[in-house]
Formats: C-alpha cells, structure tokens, sequence
C-alpha cells in the first residue's frame, strides 16, 4: 500500500515536525489563551489542529467552516459535536440538558452511523449562534475541565453570518474554562479581524504563525523511511532531487512522493521523479488556469512571471520595464492581493516567492521568461 497521505484527513504517521507550533498551541490552551493559526494554504494547518484534537488530552470541538453550508448547520455541527463529547446515550436527555432553550426547533434522526440533529428553519439565525456558542461553557461545566473550541477555516465567517465575530466575542465574557483556536489562510481578513483596533476580535487572541516549509533534514529522513518500509528503495540524488523540487512545501513533499511511490519499481530513480513531476504538472494545470482566470487582477500574469523568474530586483525601475509592469505600486498592490490569498509569501523586503512549488513551474512554462 502506498505509505504516503495527502488530503484533509489527519494521519500520524505522515505528520512531519511542526513541534513548534505544536507546543506554542498546547502552552496556550493550558493557560486559557485564545489563538489565531495563521498559514497559508496546503501548509498542514488542518492536520496540525486535528492533531491537537485527537493527542492533546483536551474535550475538544473542531469545527471546519469550509464544510458549513448555513448558520443552522454551524449550530448543528456544534450540537454534534457536544453529543460525541459527552457521550450520551440518549439524544432526548441531551436536547432536553443541553439544548433546553430551543428543545422544540431540535429534531434528530438515528442511523447505522449514530445520533443526527437538526434544526427547524424557523428558529431565528442569531438565535441558533447564541445557542451554539454557549456549548463550549455548558461543556465545561459539566465535565469539570478545560473544553477547546477549533474553528477550522474562519475566513468562511463572512459567507455565513458577519455577526459571528461579533457573538464569539460576547461568549468570550462568560468564557471560564473555555479555549479558541481560530485558523485561516487569508492572513490580510484574520489580522483586520484580531489584531486592528477596529476589528471585533481585536486583543482577543495570540497570533500562531504557520509559514515555514518543513526541515530538510527531517523530510529527508521520513521519505527515505517510509519508501524502505513499504518495499522501495530510492536513490539519494532521486529523495534529494524530489525534496528539492517541492522545497518541503507540506502538501507537496506527501504529494509527488505518492505519486513517485505509484510510478517507481523497486528502485526509484531522479528519472522516476522527473516523470511524477510531469504528471502532476499536467493535471494540475487546469486548476491554475481556472485560479488565475478567478483572480482576474490586472497585471496578474506578468506579476506572476516575475516572481517565478527570481528577479533580485524585482521593484527595480529597469526590471519593471522590462516585465511590463507600470510601477512599483501596481506591484505591490497585486502583491498584497496574492499575500492574503495565500499565494505569495513575503520573506523579507523586497524578496516574495510563490508558495506552492508546482504553481511556480506552472508560471514559468505557460508565462515564459523575459
């Protein structure tokens, strides 16, 4: 079986480091501190949090807003989620506990897979988020410890109700015994919403950064391990050519290498990766054209073409002429634009690179060189 995992489903043994940000998010659960995970996309924020969900000891309720389709599914998910907590039998003695002040707009059904609520379309929407929003306390009262809430994707808030801040920062008043981790990837709308003074969850929180690429030489070591376990051997310059092609970029890095596991014999050679590579370049390229076509930013493609070509200069008078570009503002602008979208990453200044390794390929080839 292929030993190498990508998705959104968290898998031990394919988790890679992040013994940083591990620690920095238990420290400040353990202290009853709020945090913001901020990462960009594909970077293993998911992963990380289920990790903490499933290994940190703490009753946790993880919520992915990506997958919420309403504010009465948001409740109903918080509902759910409470249920499998406590562990309760009996889904009556639940609504009737915990759910009292809206018993009679709650419904469940009971399947081959246990318990399912849900909520009468009738009841009020700010009403269903004041009920959900006071679980986590109910929880912890009940069960007598400290009950984490993770909000999965919180940038899907806007597409769900604007008010959601706002009441999150309410229950925060009778928060006792209550943790929040929120985490995004559109870095620009989480730090308006944190960390600004007019944002409705402005020093609420602490700011977790998740922008770096793996350790090389703990990636290294996990691919080389997980190739020989599963019956395959790869050659050094073939692992250290497939690390070097996705830069320890998460998603990537367990991507190719199922990829390279799915084409290769018994010995895996750069050969070997060069084809994954091409593969994947291949079937990915409709979606990056689909994403820049979404994007639709002026300039957008010679900007790209830019970043890929790894300009020094790239604000240099001589270097905008020569890409087309108008002026530096025009560059920063659709630089800002890419940073919250979680497409570029400011290093230092002056210095932006395209995170996702493929996308840089990509670039490079449909937008040429200058």
């Amino acid at each position: 079986m292929n030993p190498f995992r990508f998705g959104k489903e968290y898998v031990p043994e394919c988790f890679i480091d992040r013994e940083r940000e591990y620690s920095e998010i238990l420290a400040g659960v353990q202290n009853g501190v709020n945090l913001v995970l901020i990462a960009p996309r594909r970077f293993g924020k998911t992963w990380l949090l289920q990790k903490f969900a499933r290994e940190s000891g703490f009753p946790t309720l993880y919520i992915d807003l990506f997958g919420i389709l309403s504010v009465r599914d948001f409740a109903t998910q918080m509902a759910q989620e409470a249920y499998r907590l406590l562990r309760e039998e009996n889904p009556v003695a639940f609504v009737t506990r915990f759910l009292k002040d809206i018993a009679q707009y709650v419904s469940f059904s009971i399947t081959a897979w246990g318990v399912s609520f849900s909520l009468h379309p009738t009841l009020p929407e700010e009403e269903c988020l004041q009920e959900a929003l006071r679980l986590p306390h109910v929880l912890h009262e009940t069960l007598k410890t400290q009950v984490v809430v993770i909000l999965d994707e919180f940038q899907e808030y806007e597409r769900l109700s604007p008010k959601l801040p706002g009441l999150i920062r309410s229950a925060f008043q009778r928060k006792g015994g209550t943790s929040y981790i929120f985490s995004g990837s559109r870095r620009h709308l989480l730090e308006r919403l944190f960390f600004t003074t007019s944002g409705p969850l402005y020093f609420s929180a602490k700011r977790v950064d998740m922008s770096n690429f793996l350790p090389r030489e703990a990636t290294l070591s996990y691919l080389e391990e997980r190739f020989r376990k599963s019956g395959k051997n790869i050659q050094e310059e073939a692992l250290l050519y497939l690390f070097d092609l996705t830069r320890g970029h998460p998603y990537y890095v367990q991507f190719l290498s199922y990829e390279v596991w799915n084409l290769g014999g018994q010995w895996i050679t750069k050969d070997t990766v060069d084809a994954a590579c091409e593969m994947l370049l291949c079937h990915e390229s409709y979606n990056y054209d689909v994403l820049i076509e979404a994007l639709g930013y002026k300039h957008l493609k010679k900007v790209l073409s830019l970043l890929a070509s790894k300009e020094k200069e790239i604000f240099n008078p001589q270097v905008l002429t020569r890409w087309g570009i108008s002026s530096p503002a025009l560059l920063q602008k659709t630089l800002a634009k890419l940073i919250d979208y979680g497409i570029v990453e400011k290093l230092h200044p002056g210095k932006y690179e395209l995170l996702d390794p493929l996308f840089a390929m990509y670039v490079e080839r449909r937008f040429g060189s200058r």
